[in-house]
């Protein structure tokens, strides 16, 4: 469940108290409504409080809570090793994101303060040694700017705070720096390249792409991802794609996602189906797209679920087939995919009206104020089965306060219906739905 405005809940105090002048038996309910709607706001302040993300933006589960007890506990360990490990088993996953950024920003900073550290010693190679043991997986780029000094002779102090202090910037939403060399300088002899350091700055330099695209660091995103995607890469392929759509520039990234697909891998084959089916920067191809986005659906991917569904539903690229439709629409939908649920709503509206509303259900208790709405319309009118004045009242009242403003008329309707028992029923279910609890 969504947490909601406060600023919504002060709305719906103003007319809450509307129409009851003709119900004598809600007179005692209703005097005490003020009461109630001021505590659900106590209760929606006191999430905004508990769930408030490193950026300030709202979260709404108990796994992002997990999330940040989880990085609570890399932070608090001194080791930098787990911090990039950490980043480079989630550094794809959008769910992530703003922890990524945090710990992205935590162990740049460590390896910004052994990159200090080192600058004080004398450019050995017992030195060198010491420092690749203990931090070349996590920081090596630091490690080239030592092996660099080892290389060139110079034993007196060449980095500078400023210098790492740039590089530790590179996980921060907003800034722009350097990216880092990508020319590994060898720790034993000119004439050998150094393999393991060559290894070691690859790693982090795919890394590094991934991280930026997910956490929405564009400008840097396209720094780190071009030499990966021109050499094959086929996720950075994907990521130039998208990057080039936000861009404006379709031509650039259709290539892109051509590239991409071209690998099987799914999101690229997403891309490049979306692509196909609208004509965007490449002729428009409704059948090659749809064998494009099935082929990502059976890979597991329910983006490409989603719409693999939709193209069965509307005969897009393909023979229109109802049970194909609903069998990829489900698997997205079993992924949470909120628009799949709308979709599956749609495609059941005629035959089966009440799995219409079970989907509308499933969209609205994921915190859909939409969902939320047309729920409480269904309850109404009886649309999709028998109707529920109560529900009704529920459902609306949480859309109003999830930012529906339309849910206000349907809040003044059901309230007329109710009886006072009925409305203080109602009320407890609105204030379990905003703290996710569920009948």
């Amino acid at each position: 469940m969504h947490a909601f405005p406060a600023t919504l809940v002060v709305g719906l105090l103003a007319f809450s108290l509307s129409g009851c002048s003709s119900l004598p038996d809600r007179e005692e309910v209703w005097s005490r409504s003020s009461d109630f709607f001021n505590q659900s706001a106590e209760v929606l302040k006191a999430q905004r409080k508990r769930l408030a993300n490193f950026a300030g933006s709202l979260v709404s589960s108990k796994d992002d809570e997990a999330r940040d007890k989880e990085v609570s506990a890399l932070f608090a360990q001194p080791y930098i090793d787990p911090l990039t490990r950490y980043l480079e088993e989630r550094s794809g996953d959008d769910r992530f994101a703003a922890q990524l950024a945090r710990v992205a920003a935590e162990r740049n900073r460590r390896c910004a303060d052994i990159a200090d550290t080192y600058a004080d010693r004398t450019a050995t190679r017992d030195n060198l040694q010491r420092m690749r043991r203990g931090y070349l997986y996590s920081c090596p780029t630091e490690v080239q700017r030592f092996a660099a000094r080892v290389d060139s002779g110079t034993n007196t102090t060449t980095a500078s705070r400023s210098d790492s202090t740039r590089a530790a910037q590179v996980a921060r939403p907003g800034k722009q720096v350097e990216s880092p060399a990508a020319r590994p300088v060898s720790s034993a002899s000119s004439d050998q390249p150094d393999t393991e350091l060559e290894d070691a700055l690859s790693r982090r330099q795919h890394s590094d792409c991934y991280l930026l695209f997910t956490i929405r660091n564009n400008t840097q995103a396209l720094e780190a991802c071009e030499p990966l995607a021109a050499e094959g890469d086929a996720k950075a392929q994907h990521h130039m794609a998208q990057l080039a759509l936000m861009s404006n520039n379709t031509s650039s990234a259709a290539d892109w996602a051509k590239q991409s697909a071209a690998q099987k891998y799914p999101p690229g084959q997403l891309a490049l189906g979306l692509l196909l089916q609208d004509g965007r920067g490449i002729a428009k191809d409704p059948i090659r797209a749809h064998g494009l986005l099935k082929s990502a659906a059976d890979q597991g991917l329910a983006e490409a679920a989603y719409y693999t569904g939709l193209s069965f539903q509307t005969g897009t690229g393909v023979s229109a087939n109802a049970a194909n439709a609903a069998r990829y629409l489900e698997k997205a939908a079993a992924s949470g995919h909120i628009p799949a649920y709308f979709a599956l709503a749609e495609l059941h509206e005629g035959s089966a009206p009440e799995q219409s509303r079970y989907w509308l259900d499933q969209a609205a208790r994921k915190g859909s104020a939409r969902a939320q709405y047309l729920l409480g319309e269904s309850y109404a009118r009886g649309t999709h089965g028998q109707t529920d004045n109560e529900a009704a009242y529920v459902w609306y009242s949480l859309a109003l306060l999830n930012g529906h403003d339309d849910a206000k008329a349907g809040i003044e309707r059901q309230e007329k219906l109710l009886t006072g028992s009925q409305l203080a029923t109602a009320r407890s279910r609105v204030e379990d739905g905003i703290n996710g609890r569920w009948d």
